[in-house]
């Protein structure tokens, strides 16, 4: 008799740490709130610039550059889409809006007027179509420039014509004064699919400390 008390005694005392080490979990879990999501390597090079983007868990990280151990490109597929984000260091702001306005130059200078490569009395002058040339963004919010483009399969800009076109992209350039960085962000949407370019750049933020 006393082996079948000092078992049930056991048993219960077995039973009730049980119930103390659930009832403990989940209360932790109730304080704790459930383990964060695994940042992926996108936001992880980017967090370590101060800067942030909307984009879905899904991206995957195709290419990163470093340069001394500071991020200075990143290369992500959202789907069929890219997106492409490269860092500058150093700038203060009116070297950074040089930079952003060298570039849009640079830009511009690819749809000028040609010359045809015709000779004699034929030669004339090759103008792109303007559906195909730059387009400035009116709204930009932070960024010191916001247009929409053009690229071809390598994510390159300047074609004219429909069969040398696969993206439509989007850029804009951000200014972080607090990390003296100057970002260029570009999302590549393949033409005639859904165009996601305006929303992802625009949401592109750095750190408030750093700004």
């Amino acid at each position: 008799m006393n082996d079948e008390v000092a078992g049930g005694r056991g048993w219960l005392l077995t039973l009730g740490v049980s119930l103390v080490v659930i009832l403990g979990a989940g209360f932790a879990l109730l304080v704790d709130g459930p383990a964060p999501a695994p940042q992926s390597e996108l936001s992880r090079a980017l967090g370590a610039v101060g800067a942030s983007i909307d984009v879905p868990a899904t991206v995957s990280t195709l290419n990163v550059q470093e340069a001394g151990g500071s991020l200075q490109s990143i290369l992500a597929a959202d789907g069929a889409a890219r997106l492409r984000i490269r860092v500058t260091e150093g700038l203060d702001r009116d070297a950074a809006a040089k930079r952003v306005k060298d570039v849009r130059s640079m830009i511009d200078g690819l749809f000028e007027p040609r010359q045809a490569p015709y000779p004699g009395e034929l030669s004339h002058t090759l103008q792109c179509p303007e559906e195909y040339q730059p387009m400035d963004v009116v709204e930009r919010g932070d960024a010191l420039a916001l247009l929409q483009l053009y690229a071809n399969d390598r994510l390159t800009f300047g074609g004219c014509s429909a069969d040398l076109l696969r993206y439509h992209t989007t850029v804009g350039y951000f200014y972080s004064a607090g990390s003296r960085r100057l970002f260029g962000v570009e999302y590549f949407a393949i033409v005639g699919g859904d165009d996601n370019g305006l929303r992802v750049v625009q949401s592109f933020q750095t750190a408030p400390e750093a700004r």
